[in-house]
């Protein structure tokens, strides 16, 4: 008993009373204690909702500029969802970015014609445009099979096949 009177800090012929009394006033501060640490938590909780809310803000705020963003810029940005998606995630690089765009061409490309798809020039008639043809080929077939620079095909094929040049007086 001598160990819990100096524990309590009584001497040690205290009298019960003052036992009772420093026991009571040890778990009046135990209690105290478990009352701060009770509002430490429920204070923590709460500036933990008060952090996630004020993100929550910052987030929708974020959205809402990347939305004006993709808006004022809608001439050179053809994906905007992409755009919206990165803004969020790194504004100052998608500014640069953006920035550095050219205005979307919404013009389809000029289709690419090839032989195949060419027609005779108008006016021609129809054994000027065989003619033509048959020259182009002949020359074609020179570079192709001997190897020829198509200059040195055409002069060849002018003396090979004059028949093919009726404009050159001969």
């Amino acid at each position: 008993m001598k160990g819990v009177l100096t524990l309590l800090g009584l001497q040690e012929d205290a009298e019960e009373s003052s036992v009772i009394s420093a026991i009571q006033a040890l778990m009046d501060r135990a209690a105290k204690a478990d009352e701060e640490k009770a509002r430490a938590e429920t204070a923590e909780a709460e500036a933990a909702t008060a952090k996630n809310k004020v993100a929550e803000f910052e987030t929708k705020a974020l959205e809402r500029e990347a939305e004006e963003f993709v808006a004022k810029h809608a001439a050179v940005i053809r994906n905007k969802e992409d755009i919206k998606t990165l803004f969020v995630s790194n504004k100052e690089a998608t500014i640069k970015l953006v920035a550095a765009m050219k205005p979307a061409d919404d013009k389809p490309a000029a289709k690419v014609l090839n032989r195949a798809d060419g027609k005779a020039p108008a006016g021609e008639d129809q054994e000027q445009a065989r003619v033509r043809q048959d020259r182009e080929q002949f020359v074609e077939a020179l570079v192709r099979n001997k190897g020829l620079s198509r200059a040195d095909a055409w002069a060849h094929a002018a003396t090979a096949r004059p028949d093919l040049f009726p404009d050159r007086k001969r």
